[in-house]
């Protein structure tokens, strides 16, 4: 990785010699990691707040000039001269993770969206006009009593046989009358 255009020491703040991102603590995981099935970035040592402030100059410049970075070349400037090394590479990493993780999140809506082979060479067009009638039940079932096919097999004489059996079970055990 090439170093940035540093010359500021930071012994005040952080020893020169410290580098968090390949203290063994932070480098014993990757950063991007897949977590049930979801690409999640894990944290890593915060961004220090002299360089949060610089970065937060830098953007309020580009949102007033309107995304004109050109004009903001000196709060650029400023973000690599305070920041220390590996808080830019902190920062470069997060970034490529975020990029990976809209990648993956673009690729499976692709997934998502892509027609069926069913479906494949057909439009709507090829949808027969319907009324909303042709949707009703006998319509759709004309030759049953029932929406599906589960007493398809019985005769009209067996229903009227069932009625009669119904009949004369009334007759002797007459349900009470429910008010």
């Amino acid at each position: 990785m090439k170093p940035y255009p540093n010359p500021t020491h930071f012994d005040s703040k952080y020893p020169s010699h410290y580098d968090p991102l390949n203290d063994e603590r932070f480098t014993a995981k990757p950063n991007v990691q897949h977590v049930q099935g979801q690409l999640t970035i894990r944290a890593k040592p915060a961004v220090p707040r002299f360089c949060e402030r610089e970065i937060r100059k830098y953007k309020t410049c580009v949102v007033a000039n309107d995304n004109n970075q050109n004009v903001c070349q000196e709060e650029q400037n400023n973000i690599i001269a305070v920041c220390p090394q590996w808080a830019l590479n902190n920062l470069k990493e997060k970034k490529l993770g975020l990029i990976k993780l809209e990648a993956l999140n673009n690729k499976r809506y692709r997934e998502a969206m892509a027609v069926s082979s069913y479906n494949q060479g057909r439009t709507v067009a090829d949808v027969p006009l319907r009324r909303w009638e042709d949707g009703s039940r006998e319509h759709l079932r004309p030759n049953t009593l029932w929406a599906d096919d589960r007493y398809v097999d019985i005769t009209a004489e067996e229903v009227k046989a069932a009625k009669i059996r119904v009949e004369e079970r009334r007759k002797v055990n007459p349900t009470p009358n429910r008010a």
